[in-house]
């Protein structure tokens, strides 16, 4: 009984600890995803994906070059940041998951688990550079595949374009 009132009450402790406020000046909702989604249209191995009313950013294991890094590099879990926007309050609602990924045949047979677990990341870098357009340009050997490669340029940009972040467990 005691685990099960851990897991709400320390959802409850990081929503209200983590809050950073926006730093610039705020963009509206919709070009803040668009911005977002120009990540796509990048050579790097970051893709954002719309789920319902959210923004999922994970790694691309659909582009056969990445995809081969990926595997070789020994990746056994896949990150996914999930992106909820408030517009009324100028916030976007995170939250960290993982799940489990199999590399069989790089790009056409990529297993990938069919639950995502909630599981906080602390570590971020922080500074100027940290934005998105880091991936622009990017190269293979750039990437250790952590994520706190998609993290930081993603809540970087996120508050050099006005938008509060607030954390969550689930």
């Amino acid at each position: 009984m005691a685990l099960l009132c851990l897991l709400p009450a320390m959802s409850l402790i990081i929503r209200h600890i983590w809050f950073f406020k926006g730093t610039g000046k705020t963009l509206e909702m919709e070009a803040m995803r668009q911005k977002l989604f120009s990540i796509n249209a990048m050579d790097c191995p970051v893709q954002v994906i719309k789920k319902k009313r959210s923004l999922i950013v994970t790694w691309n294991h659909s582009d056969w070059k990445w995809c081969d890094y990926m595997s070789c590099a020994g990746m056994k879990t896949l990150y996914e940041l999930c992106l909820h926007f408030e517009p009324a309050t100028n916030t976007v609602n995170i939250s960290d998951k993982i799940r489990s990924v199999y590399f069989i045949v790089c790009p056409d047979e990529v297993k990938t688990g069919l639950f995502s677990w909630p599981r906080p990341l602390l570590n971020l870098y922080t500074g100027e550079k940290w934005t998105i357009e880091k991936y622009i340009d990017c190269i293979p050997p750039d990437f250790s595949f952590t994520p706190q490669e998609i993290k930081s340029p993603v809540l970087g940009t996120l508050r050099k374009h006005g938008w509060n972040i607030r954390f969550h467990y689930f």
